[in-house]
């Protein structure tokens, strides 16, 4: 059960905010989920500017828009991504 538990999405919320950046409060990876707000162009993908579990420091990375990201990310750097432009949803498998 515990191997289901790590690739479902147990726990989710909005990125509301990212004047200081996001992380969870224990530091655990989640994936992000890109939605733009007005549909404007074809695009497919975005870069996120984040830092993943294996990484020393952020530096952008694709990430889908419209489908959850397979990148187990930790942290998203401040003004990463334009929240005016895009919602950015989190998902985690761990329950918070």
């Amino acid at each position: 059960m515990d191997e289901v538990k790590s690739i479902r999405i147990l726990s989710h919320g909005k990125v509301e905010d990212l004047k200081k950046g996001f992380k969870l409060e224990d530091g655990s990876s989640f994936s992000v989920f890109v939605r733009q707000k007005k549909i404007n162009t074809m695009d497919s993908n975005v870069l996120l500017t984040c830092k993943l579990i294996g990484d020393k420091g952020a530096s952008p990375l694709p990430v889908p828009i419209g489908d959850w990201s397979p990148a187990m990310i930790t942290e998203i750097s401040p003004g990463a991504i334009s929240l005016d432009e895009y919602e950015v949803y989190w998902g985690s498998g761990k329950v918070f």
